[in-house]
């Protein structure tokens, strides 16, 4: 009798997958979900164990602390590197928390924001996932803390949009009390606001 090192029906769901992926290849427009249709898709979700990325650990410091150390130095964005209306992200990739290309997966984007600025893994977790359920490719699960770039891979098929943080009306708002409106100006500091008028 041969012994196989992993579960029968792994590799019975191995081989299916095997499979069907030439099928899927001749025929894309039938392709759901690796090709599964929604029947085969309820059948097999609920024989599937999620295995969830082990959370960063906390850092050993909890108190308030310098970005700029020599473990990241401030370096300014080279041609190309994504930057966009958020000074948190943008301080992050500059100082090399984030990958300094401004292209970052949301593990990374929660490890920095932890590291950076002593985030909770809460905090961390729903603002990195919210930016990337609405601006990031979900396929390749990566996003763009700046605009649009093909950096972050092709869109996927259908009625998804990677456009990127900065994108108006998804996850970027306005709301600097320094700054005019993002979609509208090159957001120079607003200095009327600053000077008294009365």
């Amino acid at each position: 009798m041969v012994q196989l090192s992993l579960p029968l029906k792994w590799v019975a769901l191995a081989v299916y997958f095997r499979t069907i992926s030439t099928s899927v290849l001749a025929f894309p427009q039938y392709q759901s979900l690796a090709g599964l249709s929604e029947r085969e898709l309820k059948e097999a979700l609920p024989t599937l164990t999620p295995r969830l990325p082990t959370p960063p650990r906390p850092e050993v410091y909890q108190g308030a602390k310098l970005v700029d150390n020599a473990a990241h130095p401030w370096r300014a964005p080279r041609a190309g590197d994504q930057r966009g209306p958020c000074p948190g992200l943008n301080t992050l990739a500059n100082h090399g928390y984030l990958p300094r290309d401004g292209v970052a997966s949301p593990a990374q984007t929660i490890a920095a924001s932890m590291a950076g600025f002593n985030m909770d893994l809460q905090g961390a977790s729903i603002a990195t996932y919210v930016g990337h359920l609405l601006d990031g490719n979900l396929v390749t699960d990566l996003v763009s803390i700046g605009g649009k770039t093909p950096k972050t891979g092709p869109d996927p098929p259908g009625n998804g949009l990677v456009s990127g943080i900065h994108t108006h009306g998804t996850f970027e708002g306005d709301a600097s009390i320094t700054r005019g409106t993002f979609c509208l100006e090159s957001y120079p500091l607003t200095k009327s606001i600053h000077y008294d008028t009365g």
